[in-house]
């Protein structure tokens, strides 16, 4: 059985049920990344009927784009547009092959806390793996050690963690999971109900001081709604609600009975 906190850090990728036979501890990432430019292009290409095939090159073109950061639909269409994949640089280009793979699960569709306009991400951690690897190192094409894409891949897996922490908190309050990123406050976790913050949290897996705590309650100084830390450890504050690893476990199981 795992403990809490090693069961929190390979979750982003374990959702995907493929990946649990890989997992071997701490060479899984390892194992993971040397894995997914052969897995994930079949599972996509067998996503699609007969029909979609044919547009496979723009399917797979914008969840190219997604997967190397690109979030917002009017700056995939221009990407797509100067690569002559789609006939017009509009938004009405690629809009709707992206809610043709949000209901298909591909894509996930959030929105901007400030301006409410829709962004995209790929909830799948190995194929955001798969993409975002290719984008930066061409993985795709040639053989790569993991020593070259190792710290990419410790990040973004950092980041599925956010993530994952940002849906299990949605799934429990019932909220929306929004994005804010600005130049004075970037935060892990924004989850409102009916559209109002009613959660902010910050994931930390690394030592964490009482000047952190400090830094994240002036970013969120703003919000007045549930201020969340999560963290490896409890620390010794009254200033900020601390949530462990097994915190977050116990979380789960509340919302999954």
């Amino acid at each position: 059985a795992f403990g809490a906190e090693e069961a929190v850090w390979p979750a982003p990728a374990l959702r995907d049920p493929w990946t649990i036979p890989f997992y071997d501890g701490e060479r899984f990432l390892e194992r993971l990344c040397e894995t997914v430019k052969y897995v994930v292009p079949g599972l996509v290409g067998e996503i699609f009927t007969e029909d979609e095939r044919a547009l496979t090159r723009t399917y797979s073109s914008i969840l190219s784009l997604v997967g190397a950061g690109y979030e917002d639909y009017r700056d995939i269409a221009g990407v797509l547009f100067s690569r002559g994949i789609v006939k017009n640089g509009g938004s009405s280009s690629v809009v709707p092959y992206m809610a043709n793979m949000v209901s298909m699960g591909l894509l996930e569709e959030s929105r901007r806390f400030d301006d409410g306009r829709k962004v995209y991400r790929i909830p799948s951690f190995p194929m955001k793996l798969h993409y975002y690897l290719d984008s930066r190192y061409g993985t795709a094409e040639r053989p790569v050690a993991f020593s070259e894409v190792r710290q990419a891949a410790e990040d973004l897996l950092r980041r599925g963690a956010e993530e994952l922490v940002a849906d299990l908190f949605c799934e429990a309050l019932g909220g929306r999971k929004e994005l804010l990123k600005r130049k004075d406050a970037e935060l892990d976790v924004l989850v409102t109900v009916r559209n109002k913050p009613a959660l902010v949290a910050e994931v930390k897996w690394g030592r964490v001081t009482k000047a952190d705590v400090g830094a994240f309650l002036a970013k969120v100084s703003g919000f007045k709604c549930r201020k969340v830390l999560v963290a490896k450890a409890r620390l010794d504050t009254d200033e900020v609600e601390v949530m462990t690893p097994a915190d977050l476990v116990n979380v789960a199981a509340t919302v999954r009975r």
